[in-house]
């Protein structure tokens, strides 16, 4: 049940992180590559 919790703990923060990382590049000077794509 341990390890199962330390799992669960750590995809919750990863995607956690994920999200921020995502916002910032969109929000900030590095989403320069989503542009790229919709062109």
């Amino acid at each position: 049940a341990d390890f199962i919790e330390k799992l669960t703990w750590g995809l919750a923060i990863t995607l956690f992180v994920l999200c921020i990382i995502t916002a910032l590049m969109v929000g900030g000077p590095g989403g320069s590559e989503i542009p790229l794509q919709s062109q």
